[in-house]
């Protein structure tokens, strides 16, 4: 690949209740885990940052970890 800035990725993972955030398959470490090796895939892409917002739920924007990552 010729030398080239890579894209800076802001990774973000949401479980609307803390019991969500216990499942396996539903856990923001799991969402994480697919993320990373998407962007690991990708040549031009880097993670920047990682931001968590178990327990938040997705029908408003009062999410702490979301607030953050768009400040």
């Amino acid at each position: 690949m010729s030398y080239e800035s890579k894209i800076k990725v802001r990774e973000y993972t949401r479980v609307s209740t803390d019991s969500q955030s216990e499942v396996e398959f539903n856990s923001c470490e799991a969402q994480e885990e697919k993320i990373r090796s998407f962007i690991n895939s990708q040549e031009n892409m880097e993670i920047f940052n990682v931001y968590s917002g178990p327990g938040f739920s997705g029908a408003n924007l009062n999410r702490p970890a979301l607030n953050e990552m768009l400040n």
